[in-house]
């Protein structure tokens, strides 16, 4: 038999470390998180009305769209009309005023212009504005030019035009001193028309009624008379020497100038009725106008156009006689 095997004894293990004890870690402290804020009350939000029912419009007919586009189209050109009329005022408005658009006139200028056309006058605009002007200020008027001009033509028309604007009740026409008439014209409210004032002495015949003139009433002889509001004195002047008189503040003097060249062939063809060698014999005289004035060349072709027609001729001879009767008498040898 096999010997045994012999015992071979394991060392005994070292014996193990002894356990060392951790020390206990200390509590960590609670933090106590802050009370979330309340939360907001709840808004309940108003039911939403419900909508009305909608009722489905009944189908037109065809009349009926007619008669619907017939308004429309008219509502349209209103509106359209309506518009242009807004626009145009807009513009109107934006346009400043004429001068003297805010003055209110006394006697229209074109109520004058129109009574002088139709007594045959053909003067220039400014002659009608100036004399407009002038009542529209109050004052009388004086009218001055050469001897033909259209002065008493002229003065009658404006008198004419003033009664037809409810100013003058009617007019009283005199011929050199007009002193006895005015005071009892001048109360009634009828226009003195004054032709050739420059026959009379100026200075004594207006002088003691300068305060009449001015629109004050005053005591006479006869007893007190006032002038009425819109009453005027409308004289002409023929001399060759204008006044120089304290009273004149009480006038406005207006020249009577000559009209425009094709003014002044307008007014003899006119004159001349419509006959060419009437017109042709007036119009040689018209290098004369300035020495005669107008009236003097409308005149000779009114008895032109009236001798041509009994018994006809030329130019050139019926020119011969207009001067000889017209316009000879009237110029200094």
């Amino acid at each position: 038999a096999a010997p045994p095997a012999p015992v071979v004894e394991e060392p005994a293990a070292p014996p193990s470390p002894p356990v060392v004890e951790e020390p206990a870690a200390p509590p960590a402290p609670v933090v106590e998180e802050p009370a979330a804020p309340p939360s907001p009350p709840v808004v309940e939000e108003p039911a939403a009305p419900s909508p009305p029912p909608v009722e489905e419009p009944a189908t037109p007919t065809p009349a009926a769209v007619e008669a619907a586009a017939g308004v429309v189209s008219d509502v349209t050109a209103a509106s359209d009309v309506g518009f242009q009329a807004a626009a145009t005022a807009e513009a109107r408005d934006s346009t400043p005023p004429p001068l003297g658009a805010d003055i209110p006139s006394f006697v229209n200028v074109a109520t004058v212009r129109a009574a002088a056309v139709s007594a045959g006058l053909r003067m220039p605009t400014g002659v009608y504005a100036s004399v407009a002007a002038a009542l529209g200020t109050g004052k009388h008027l004086l009218l001055i030019g050469t001897p033909g001009s259209g002065k008493t033509a002229l003065a009658l028309a404006i008198a004419r035009a003033a009664a037809q604007e409810g100013k003058a009740r009617g007019a009283t026409i005199v011929t050199g001193d007009p002193s006895a008439h005015i005071i009892e014209a001048a109360s009634q409210g009828r226009w003195v028309v004054v032709d050739e004032l420059d026959g009379a002495d100026f200075e004594t015949t207006l002088a003691p009624l300068s305060t009449f003139l001015g629109g004050v009433p005053v005591t006479f002889p006869d007893g007190e008379a006032t002038p009425a509001e819109d009453w005027r004195i409308i004289a002409t002047w023929n001399g060759a020497t204008l006044p120089r008189a304290a009273i004149l503040r009480r006038f406005a003097l207006i020249t009577v100038h000559p009209p425009a060249h094709d003014e002044l062939h307008a007014a003899i063809k006119h004159a001349a009725g419509q006959d060419a060698t009437a017109t042709a014999a007036a119009e040689k005289l018209v290098h004369y106008q300035d020495r005669v004035g107008t009236g003097v060349l409308l005149d000779a072709a009114k008895h032109a156009a009236a001798r041509q027609a009994a018994t006809p001729t030329d130019p050139d001879t019926l020119a011969h006689e207009l001067i000889t009767a017209y316009i000879a008498p009237l110029i200094e040898p």
